[in-house]
């Protein structure tokens, strides 16, 4: 205890690392940070894997974390930049897909107003494995954030892993949204880049489908455009489709329609002699849908940007558990490193030495139920 400020400083917890004013060892905050991004926080503090203690009669009681502090302990996480290894291609082409989603964001200032923070996807591969009806894709990357700047820190990071100076073709498929047809741009970092814009064909069929409710009519004019490619004809068949409509509401929604495929009728075109179809809907929402707008929640613009690098993370296969204990106190980049291969062949009865684990007593259960 200091003799004039009063003040006590704790020896012991300086040597083992515990920070003052934390209620939780970083052991237990990595693994409640880990399963908070595999599953909902609502769920973690009740269903984490500190619960698997109980099956070794460690806890005397049913662990439940509050979820306000699992979100606390998120917010303080540390994003590094993250050195990742590199992925060749093969073919000399790479493979990208767009697209946004819109998050709920809570403002205390302004509680009646809807307001929403666009969280940005983007989708790398080099390939496509095929295996019956299924398919994988092939040197896969996937960069998240929620910046005004998407581009600018995307290709920060993106170029350290793809080497674009070997890519001859870059294909980009998304719904050719404003923000990503005036950035596309930024991929070609070399001149030997040829960038091709493919629309993606979900959102030409949704136009087509909320034109009209005529099944027959959709299949004609999608005929028109994918087996025929006739603009002129596509052009005269929605003249005629608005023309009908009675409502000067609908007429303008249908020529909303007409102009966005018109529009982009290359990329349209380029999407259907493509080998690749666009799978960006469902990595969406895989990816952040399912976390960050399926439940009813609203994120601050100081926190979401920590919550949607940890999701990147764990989605390109980084261990959340071992990031988040290497960087606990440290400022230097984050280098994955391959670990390896564990051999368990001690702790198996048969085998064993040991008499302490060959018997069939508590100590040897508690062990084999912590190894697998």
């Amino acid at each position: 205890q200091h003799k004039v400020t009063g003040e006590y400083y704790f020896y012991v917890d300086d040597v083992c690392g515990i920070d003052a004013y934390k209620n939780y060892d970083p052991l237990v905050r990595a693994i409640l940070v880990q399963d908070s991004v595999l599953m909902n926080p609502n769920h973690t503090s009740k269903f984490s894997s500190l619960s698997s203690l109980n099956l070794l009669g460690m806890l005397k009681r049913q662990l439940s974390v509050p979820k306000q502090i699992i979100y606390k302990m998120k917010q303080e996480t540390k994003i590094r930049k993250i050195a990742y290894d590199e992925i060749k291609s093969d073919n000399h082409v790479l493979y990208v897909m767009v697209d946004e989603k819109w998050i709920h964001e809570q403002d205390k200032t302004k509680p009646n107003q809807k307001k929403w923070i666009m969280g940005k996807c983007f989708v790398f591969f080099t390939g496509i494995k095929r295996k019956g009806k299924r398919s994988r894709l092939i040197g896969k990357h996937i960069f998240m954030t929620t910046s005004n700047e998407p581009w600018k820190e995307l290709m920060n990071e993106v170029d350290k892993i793809y080497n674009f100076e070997e890519i001859h073709t870059i294909n980009l498929l998304s719904d050719a949204g404003s923000w990503i047809l005036s950035g596309a741009c930024e991929l070609k970092l070399y001149s030997n880049n040829k960038l091709i814009i493919n629309t993606c064909e979900f959102h030409v069929k949704q136009k087509i489908n909320r034109s009209t409710s005529d099944k027959e009519l959709r299949q004609k004019i999608a005929d028109i455009i994918y087996k025929n490619e006739d603009k002129k004809a596509f052009i005269k068949e929605m003249d005629k489709l608005i023309e009908s409509k009675e409502k000067d509401s609908r007429k303008q929604k249908v020529t909303e329609y007409k102009n966005y495929i018109l529009k982009h009728w290359k990329g349209i075109i380029n999407m259907k002699h493509f080998l690749c179809k666009s799978s960006m809907e469902l990595h969406i929402q895989h990816c952040m849908a399912s976390t960050f707008s399926s439940v009813p929640k609203g994120y601050s613009r100081q926190n979401i940007e920590t919550y949607v690098k940890l999701q990147e993370m764990f989605l390109n296969g980084v261990s959340i558990f071992k990031y988040y204990l290497d960087t606990y106190n440290s400022e230097e980049s984050y280098e994955l490193k391959n670990e390896k291969e564990v051999n368990y062949s001690l702790f198996e009865s048969s085998t064993s030495n040991m008499p302490i684990l060959s018997s069939s007593s508590d100590v040897s259960h508690a062990l084999h139920t912590l190894i697998y």
